[in-house]
């Protein structure tokens, strides 16, 4: 049963016959009403109806496809059934190729506030069971509008996304709900925005409806709807990057440090990789013990509780013992699991369910044969995975001013990666080590963080649109002087007292936790190691692995 402002959708099945009714009762509206048009040469949606519906969309014919809880919804749209599927913007009429099929992108039109699914598969002579639907609309702004939210329902389960980024899941099977799924707050940039959505139903009625509500959560108004294609790729051509430089950043007291027990002399806490995920955060970390490493494991529901977190060492996993360190965390979609990458010295890794059992993990296991030919001499070190639509990247540096990159394919992942290729190229004082890569939320940039050595160590920035592309140094961002973070940009905290003036090797907090490693440009944090020390690099009789390394935090000013 859908529901709209009283009026009701009622949807019988008759078990015994396996047969479908749909009866409609709307105020002055007829069953036919309920039938989308397609393909109108001069549509008169062009802006929300009255409560803010969107009423314009291109709509794919259906995909074969079989599942409605979240693993297998979430499987089913990050399954590469066409190329960029996930990035297209189409034009009605264009044509792609699933499974050896032909299916057409219609543009579509309702009266009402929803798209009737069931009655568009029955228009272009197919059936909607056990599919999978992929909307695609395009709002214009005339100017950025902040704190909105895309809020949808559907019949069944469906993911959505804006501007690329995804931002609502709903799974089961359900009935369409009004306003079922609520994103958080986001900001529509100038000009045309993208609206992406897969609808996933396994029998009978299939619908669904979208909305933009305000900062007041009222129907957004002031914006247009069309299915020009062209307008967004002139927008994304000449688009801004979104992180202003310089920067300026508060930094926290020490919030993670040393606790040794009988077993694990540690001496400091640093390289960490971090996600929020189950209302906590989850860390992992590298902690020297005199003269060895290993790795521990930290949880907790909010920073204020970090100092009294207690760490789970993982060599209480026997599979984990030995040297392992620098470690870096994600959640792979496509098969529903964690990954954990981290140097051994080679990078390796090790897969669970769980990440807050250590002992779950998986015996570690290399992604290379041995060292590649292509690394020669050079060393290997600090590595971390980013993904795109097609491909999943392993990046990583080696102390001598080189950055660089290897690749697979999604689907041959964690298989077949690629001869290590440079990156980027500078001298050993300027381009040293942990590097990190993120997607920036609302854009088509990427950008990559590598610690530098000299005179102190500090960040640098590089961007660039396309992962296996060229790499720029970001303005203002790209020095000791004007750096993305260290001692020139860097004030502590009210009452904190200035415990480094290093700021190394660390992780951004992410907008997510899964293998696109997404940040957002208008909540900027970064986890770092500081040197509790000041003076000397070294560390007395214990050299590097002596130094005392706590992790605080970085807040961006605005």
């Amino acid at each position: 049963m859908n529901k709209k402002n009283g009026n009701y959708i009622w949807t019988f099945v008759l078990p015994a016959a396996l047969t479908f009714f749909m009866i409609v009762s709307f105020p002055n509206t007829a069953v036919c009403d309920q039938v989308p048009k397609l393909d109108v040469e001069n549509s008169t949606r062009t802006v929300p109806n009255a409560d803010g519906f969107i009423q314009r969309w291109l709509i794919l014919e259906p995909i074969t496809a079989n599942g409605d809880t979240q693993n297998a919804v979430q499987r089913i749209v990050k399954t590469e059934h066409f190329p960029n599927e996930l990035t297209m913007i189409p034009k009605k009429g264009d044509k792609v190729t699933v499974d050896g099929s032909e299916l057409t992108w219609h543009a579509v039109d309702t009266d009402e506030y929803n798209i009737n699914l069931y009655y568009f598969a029955a228009e272009v002579g197919t059936n909607c069971n056990n599919s999978l639907f992929w909307a695609v609309t395009i709002i214009n702004c005339t100017e950025e509008m902040k704190d909105v939210r895309l809020a949808i329902g559907s019949n069944s389960a469906s993911v959505w996304w804006v501007n690329g980024e995804e931002v609502i899941g709903i799974y089961g099977n359900r009935c369409t709900v009004i306003d079922d799924g609520i994103s958080k707050k986001l900001t529509l940039k100038k000009g045309p925005n993208v609206i992406r959505g897969g609808i996933i139903n396994a029998s009978g009625a299939a619908d669904f409806c979208a909305r933009i509500l305000d900062s007041e959560g009222e129907p957004l108004k002031g914006y247009t709807v069309s299915l020009d294609s062209n307008a967004v790729s002139a927008s994304a051509g000449s688009s801004e990057f979104p992180i202003k430089t310089p920067l300026k950043w508060k930094a926290s007291g020490k919030l993670l440090t040393p606790k040794p027990d009988a077993q694990h002399p540690s001496l400091s806490v640093k390289d960490p990789t971090v996600v929020f995920y189950n209302n906590k955060w989850h860390v992992y970390a590298t902690s020297a013990m005199n003269g060895s490493w290993t790795m521990q494991y930290f949880s907790f529901s909010d920073w204020s509780e970090a100092p009294d977190a207690t760490p789970t060492y993982i060599d209480v996993n026997p599979a984990l013992r030995g040297y392992h360190c620098a470690p870096h965390l994600f959640y792979f979609t496509p098969q529903d699991k964690w990954y954990f990458i981290f140097q051994s010295q080679q990078p390796q890794y090790c897969t669970t369910d769980d990440i807050t059992d250590v002992t779950s993990w998986t015996a570690p296991k290399d992604f290379f044969q041995g060292k590649p030919e292509s690394l020669g001499r050079n060393q290997w070190i600090d590595y971390h995975m980013i993904a795109d639509d097609t491909h999943i990247y392993l990046f990583f540096t080696g102390d001598d001013g080189r950055f660089w990159r290897s690749r697979t394919t999604i689907k041959k992942f964690p298989n077949g990666m690629s001869d290590p290729e440079l990156a980027i190229q500078e001298s050993r004082n300027d381009l040293f080590e942990g590097s990190i890569t993120y997607k920036i939320k609302g854009s088509d940039y990427y950008i990559t963080l590598i610690e530098a050595l000299s005179p102190t160590r500090y960040y640098r920035a590089w961007i660039s649109k396309d992962l296996n592309g060229e790499w720029t140094p970001l303005e203002g961002a790209d020095s000791f002087e004007t750096p993305f973070a260290g001692t020139n940009n860097v004030t502590f905290e009210d009452g904190v007292e200035p415990w480094t003036r290093e700021f190394s090797h660390g992780e951004m907090l992410r907008d997510g936790y899964d293998e696109k490693m997404i940040i957002d440009p208008e909540n900027l944090q970064f986890l770092f190691q500081g040197n509790d020390t000041t003076g000397g690099r070294r560390g007395g009789r214990g050299g590097y692995n002596s130094l005392p390394y706590r992790l605080g935090l970085l807040t961006a000013e605005k």
